[in-house]
């Protein structure tokens, strides 16, 4: 006896244009998309870039992406009425940080819920971070219902509701001198969460804070961090969170400085790189201890591009194929600094 009527609402999924005053605001009661909108500065960056011989920007569109585990989400969860307490089975892949969590969510003190892990979980690769929301669900009908209750996703259910890696626009800036020596950068970046933030993002986007100037000796800095919601579902972790999204876009810059200014790449990154004697180092926007290393064969790589170039003209190469060579300096935190 109900008739429903469905109004199809307009929706944003691209996260520059969720930035726009006139686009469709998905939360009623919000003035807008942004979530979050933050500004930082290191050293004087203001100066660098006035003094620098040379100014490169870099535009970089961050896709999404998953690192799909073997194992989809799983919980069992039973309540004994007689204690108010709750014994739970969950591939959670951090038991310890998250049971003060559960505990509160449920209103039962510590010692009320007992969260087993099995040994092996099936793989994360930080994915199954997302479990906790379902383990109080879990729990609580398992309360409610009166008996056991188990819930495993299936494989449709993971791939259309547990997280993905956040996509990101990023436009990064660098003040450069003649001789490829970057002396500032100028990060701006829109973090695309989802219609929700779901704990912790946005850690995704300041995992990395402190180390936006990656493996590079950079004195000055300048951030500006927005998060913005958009109709897509939630992100969350996903294998070195946050290192992707800031190293694709740092590295890049890195080549075009070189391909602009006429210099070999390995050479504009070894002018940049912290030097031997500088350890331990603080850099500009937080501090890591790291070590350089560095080693392989390059020469030989080199010679045999070149031998392939020679043997691809039947081959590879007539086929449209190519043998590149790539640079990358990447230094990944040992642990969070999402807080």
């Amino acid at each position: 006896m109900i008739e429903v009527e469905y109004r199809v609402r307009p929706a944003v999924v691209d996260p520059l244009l969720a930035l726009n005053p006139d686009a469709p605001v998905l939360h009623d009661g919000f003035k807008g998309n942004v979530a979050s909108d933050r500004t930082f500065r290191y050293g004087n960056p203001e100066q660098a870039f006035a003094s620098a011989a040379h100014r490169f920007n870099i535009d970089i569109r961050y896709p999404r992406n998953s690192c799909t585990p073997i194992e989809t989400y799983g919980v069992v969860a039973e309540y004994d009425p007689s204690d108010d307490a709750y014994d739970v089975l969950a591939n959670f892949q951090g038991p310890f940080s998250i049971h003060a969590v559960l505990s509160r969510a449920l209103k039962v003190p510590g010692n009320r819920l007992r969260l087993r892990t099995p040994p092996d979980s099936g793989g994360s690769f930080g994915v199954k971070q997302g479990v906790f929301p379902y383990i109080v669900l879990v729990a609580a009908a398992a309360r409610a219902a009166g008996r056991p209750v188990k819930w495993i996703e299936d494989r449709l259910e993971h791939l259309a509701a547990s997280v993905s890696a956040t996509n990101r626009a990023t436009t990064l800036s660098a003040a450069v001198a003649d001789d490829g020596r970057i002396l500032a950068l100028d990060w701006d970046q829109v973090e695309d969460c989802g219609a929700h933030l779901r704990a912790p993002e946005p850690a995704t986007l300041y995992r990395m804070h402190g180390n936006l100037t990656g493996a590079y000796d950079i004195r000055h800095l300048a951030v500006r961090n927005r998060v913005v919601v958009t109709n897509k579902t939630p992100t969350g972790l996903n294998r070195g969170f946050g290192g992707p999204q800031v190293y694709f876009a740092l590295e890049r810059l890195v080549q075009r400085i070189a391909v602009e200014l006429g210099l070999d790449p390995l050479d504009v990154i070894r002018r940049n790189l912290i030097p031997a004697d500088g350890f331990p180092y603080r850099t500009a926007s937080g501090h890591c201890l790291i070590r350089e290393l560095s080693g392989g064969d390059r020469r030989g790589r080199q010679r045999r591009r070149a031998r392939g170039t020679q043997v691809a003209a039947r081959g590879a190469r007539a086929e449209g194929r190519l043998y590149g060579i790539g640079y990358t300096a990447v230094v990944e935190p040992s642990v969070s600094n999402m807080g």
